[in-house]
């Protein structure tokens, strides 16, 4: 049913349907796009022009309106979301492309979208001023009341992702449903979190608890505990709105970057700023975006400003270390690379620039035809992944620039990225009202 629907909606092309046939059975293709440097520009050429290139894997295709935002599980890697301007979010299960779990109720657009650490709860953003929380639901065993033996179905739980059948075989009325499949991750409705006075612009669980933050353009971030909904701290000190924000890998500070031309470090647990970075030597325009170092050690911050200029900072000093110049126009996003000593920023001039941190040095300059929207280092790795208003994914190796895959599929530009929890896929949102998957090959 996902395959005729998807025809119906889209021009779907052979490869997508042999793909989503793939990862239905967990069955390796080769991949034809892999050949030469080039995203198989020769192949799409000789194809009908009805077609357009389409190297996804996986479509989801409920939403009404642009995805302004996407979620890959942290636990359960074929779980996504997505979140868009027809002000609903939806769950959904990356092996169908079907719906799992709608968030609806918003009134205005979903900007931000996430699972809690261990994906006991997820949390939709929106232009509306509130967070709306969804929490796992735990009625599988009740659900099995059916089944005459509930111990045998309880040892099925525990091991479903196991393989572990031999019980389901022998019964005949469970024989029908691929019984080694996993089941999909249901959300139900759980709580609505209000407080900011104007649009969300923001949010983001804490790396290590069930706690959220969500950053206004009423110029302050609100923090709740879920899943009271207890709000536990506002941080105000902003004179703008709050564009962006992160907890620091370790939970300890929370770092936010304003239109101002700002950014604080605040203490979670007092709500009180620790440092507040500002003035000429540091930004004279928004600060758009900001990542913290993935190693707890290495206490550093990365900005990227609408001034076209970024800059490492170190979290407990609160000192700039490095002013990155070199871009033409505002920095989109921002990354910093867990192993090497390498940041990367996205740019509205079409460009990545990979640097080196240690030195504030240019490495390499990445190009996009147009303004990129998402940098992420793959975790432990060198490579760096980029997703861009050209309605591409790249992804290159940051040491040396080489472009190493260019992913196409989407009709317009994509608006957001994420990465699956177990590295193997790609999660794109777009203008084009889908949200698609790309497979990550080994290289």
């Amino acid at each position: 049913s996902a395959m005729s629907k998807s025809e119906e909606e889209t021009t779907t092309t052979p490869a997508r349907a042999d793909a989503q046939e793939t990862v239905a059975s967990g069955v390796e293709e080769p991949d034809a796009h892999m050949a030469g440097d080039g995203p198989g520009e020769g192949e799409e050429k000789k194809e009908e022009h009805v077609y357009v290139q389409d190297d996804s894997v996986q479509a989801f295709f409920d939403h009404g309106d642009s995805v302004f935002c996407v979620a890959a599980h942290p636990t359960v890697p074929y779980m996504a979301a997505s979140g868009d301007g027809d002000n609903k979010a939806y769950v959904w299960d990356m092996r169908t492309g079907e719906i799992v779990s709608t968030v609806e109720g918003h009134m205005d657009s979903v900007v931000a979208c996430g699972f809690s650490m261990d994906g006991q709860y997820f949390a939709t953003a929106s232009m509306d001023g509130t967070v709306r929380v969804m929490s796992k639901k735990k009625s599988k065993k009740k659900k099995k009341k059916k089944n005459k033996d509930k111990d045998k179905d309880s040892d099925n739980d525990s091991s479903n992702t196991n393989n572990n059948d031999n019980d389901d075989n022998k019964d005949k009325d469970d024989s029908e449903q691929v019984p080694e499949r996993p089941p999909s991750v249901q959300y139900v409705p759980l709580i609505t979190l209000e407080g900011p006075g104007e649009e969300i612009e923001w949010m983001r669980w804490h790396p290590k608890g069930h706690v959220l933050v969500a950053g206004s353009a009423d110029q302050t971030t609100w923090m709740w505990a879920v899943p009271s909904g207890t709000c536990m701290n506002v941080f105000a000190g902003h004179i703008g709105s709050v564009m962006c924000g992160t907890f620091t890998s370790d939970g300890k500070k929370l770092c936010t970057g304003s239109e101002d031309a700002s950014v604080c470090v605040w203490d979670p647990k007092t709500g009180q700023a620790i440092h507040h970075l500002k003035g000429q030597l540091f930004h004279h325009g928004p600060i758009t975006s900001i990542a913290s170092h993935p190693n707890p050690k290495q206490p550093l911050l990365l900005v990227g400003s609408m001034d076209q200029n970024a800059s490492i900072c170190h979290v407990e000093s609160g000192k700039v270390l490095r002013k990155l110049q070199g871009h033409t126009d505002s920095i989109e996003c921002v990354a910093l690379c867990e192993k090497l000593p390498l940041a990367a920023t996205g740019s509205m001039d079409n460009t990545i620039i990979v640097w080196d941190t240690n030195t504030g040095q240019k490495r390499t300059v990445l190009e996009h035809d147009k303004g990129v929207v998402g940098v992420r280092f793959l975790a432990g790795e060198p490579l760096l992944l980029s997703a861009s208003l050209d309605n591409c994914v790249r992804m290159w190796d940051a040491r040396n620039g080489q472009l190493l895959r260019t992913w196409k599929g989407h009709t317009d530009s994509i608006l957001c990225m994420d990465v699956s929890a177990d590295g193997s896929f790609i999660l794109t949102g777009s203008d084009d009202r889908t949200a698609l998957l790309f497979e990550i090959k080994s290289m």
